[in-house]
């Protein structure tokens, strides 16, 4: 008589006993990877009070999901300020993932429609609408000490590439998510280090006494049309030189004692130089993750109040000069990773913010305020998934719509109408070259076309006008380029 071990059950090779004509035979079960969840790798569930990861364990537990799983692939794409080195995680389907090259350069083809080659646009352009995926990028925690962001990633990571339900089934198929858990590493470091030195004293939760950039500290989100840092150059290169993501998802945190979530739309005006249809689809998004997040009663959550779509500079804004949409949400931060207490009493005493007169308001774009009480890290990484898993949703769902406006945006302004300059001209033989070349450098980075005349060039403004001589060496920067809103909006 053979007794059964219960204890066979848990151990990583299983063993099965067959009983066969008197003879025992020992198979082995074969063993399949599997994901591992956050927990498995890091002893806690990112995002629980009083725990943190650093860059290095977040960038280990995204090496492991990537060995564990065929739907992630994680790749280094660039060096911080320092040198750390700056991850991004492809997360999509299986078959998705195999053939991101493909993918890549369909998209690129769908942000500049002179590659799709003449005598087959038609046939081309209908083809990779068909068949092509919306490229989404969430980027968590540029402000480091917003750190909460870059904790959930590994949880929505995981959760993506685990979840069998026909929604996470639809997201993973129609889309490619580019996962960037911060873009700024250093600082994460900078407040991991600082939090776990400071946990259980009276400086807990505070923010480290150090710039969390090595340069710019929190106006490291201010450079997105100058590029100074390496953190920007090379995500810059990453989206508008190589993957062009129809979507961009900015995720940040604010004060404390403001509504829990704001989110678009946005507060007017929006800059003139978006194309009409991106400031709806930003809209759309919004009050999507706003519907998602009503419907889970998660309280606080405020639209069309404080942020704008006027200024060009930020992360989430950058791309609407692309003819992309930008996403930005701010929740309210708790104490780094430590919970916060706040009353009903600190919520009145909120100063008025650009379309809210109070966080306790009970307005349109703000119908459910939250009245106070505990708020955690937990709290944050819910509403942070849920905003993330809504986005996904849109993008999957009118994937083909997505990139037919993104390709029609971007046909529409290989055109010109009259009402712009043909072109902007930087005159050979000017002081300051180095300036210059900077300049030039700036504007090519993001994709801009430069071109430097091979020969002299005689001009004039009017017919009463005499001819002008442009020399020989000058630069030309055509509108009649897919860049043509980047260009008009810096120039």
């Amino acid at each position: 008589m053979i007794k059964h071990n219960s204890s066979l059950g848990r151990r990583s090779l299983l063993f099965s006993l067959i009983l066969f004509c008197g003879t025992i035979l020992l198979v082995s079960a074969s063993i399949v990877a599997q994901p591992p969840s956050p927990r498995s790798v890091l002893g806690f569930t990112p995002a629980d009070d009083r725990t943190i990861a650093d860059w290095t364990q977040i960038r280990d537990y995204f090496t492991k999901l990537d060995a564990g799983s065929g739907k992630v692939k994680v790749q280094e794409f660039g060096k911080t300020t320092l040198g750390r080195p700056m991850i991004v995680a492809f997360i999509s389907s299986e078959e998705n993932i195999k053939n991101l090259d493909r993918y890549r350069e369909m998209n690129q083809k769908l942000a500049d429609p002179r590659r799709i080659p003449e005598g087959g646009i038609y046939d081309q352009a209908s083809t990779i609408l068909d068949n092509g995926k919306t490229i989404v990028s969430i980027s968590c925690s540029i402000h480091s000490n917003e750190i909460v962001g870059s904790q959930m990633s590994m949880n929505l990571a995981y959760e993506l590439a685990t979840s069998d339900d026909v929604e996470t089934k639809e997201i993973l198929e129609n889309t490619i998510l580019l996962l960037i858990p911060s873009s700024n590493p250093e600082g994460i470091d900078i407040v991991a280090s600082w939090y776990r030195k400071t946990l259980g004293t009276k400086s807990e939760g505070t923010v480290p006494p150090e710039l969390y950039h090595h340069y710019a500290g929190h106006d490291n989100n201010r450079d997105w049309f100058m590029l100074n840092l390496k953190e920007t150059q090379a995500i810059t290169k990453l989206y508008w030189q190589e993957w062009f993501p129809q979507i961009v998802f900015d995720v940040h945190q604010m004060g404390q004692t403001g509504p829990r979530f704001v989110i678009p739309p946005f507060y007017d005006p929006p800059n003139p130089r978006i194309a009409p249809s991106i400031v709806r689809e930003v809209g759309l998004i919004g009050y999507k993750m706003a519907a998602d997040l009503q419907a889970k009663n998660i309280k606080g959550i405020a639209t069309n109040t404080t942020f704008d779509m006027w200024w060009h500079g930020g992360f989430r804004s950058a791309p609407y000069y692309h003819n992309s949409i930008g996403i930005l949400s701010e929740a309210a931060s708790a104490e780094l990773m430590s919970p916060v207490t706040i009353t009903k009493e600190q919520l009145q005493r909120t100063r008025p913010a650009r379309g809210l007169n109070s966080p306790l308001e009970n307005v349109i774009s703000h119908p459910d305020p939250w009245e106070g009480g505990v708020w955690s890290p937990a709290d944050i990484n819910q509403i942070e998934i849920v905003a993330s898993r809504a986005l996904l949703q849109m993008a999957a769902k009118f994937r083909r719509r997505y990139l037919e406006n993104f390709y029609q945006l971007n046909k529409k302004d290989l055109m010109l109408d009259g009402s712009v300059p043909k072109a902007f001209v930087l005159i050979a033989g000017q002081p300051n070259t180095e300036a210059i070349s900077r300049f030039l450098e700036i504007l090519r980075w993001q994709g801009i076309e430069v071109h430097e005349m091979t020969h002299e060039l005689w001009v004039k403004h009017s017919p009463e006008e005499e001819f002008h001589e442009i020399p020989l060496g000058s630069f030309l920067i055509f509108t009649d380029q897919p860049q043509k809103r980047n260009v008009l909006s810096l120039l």
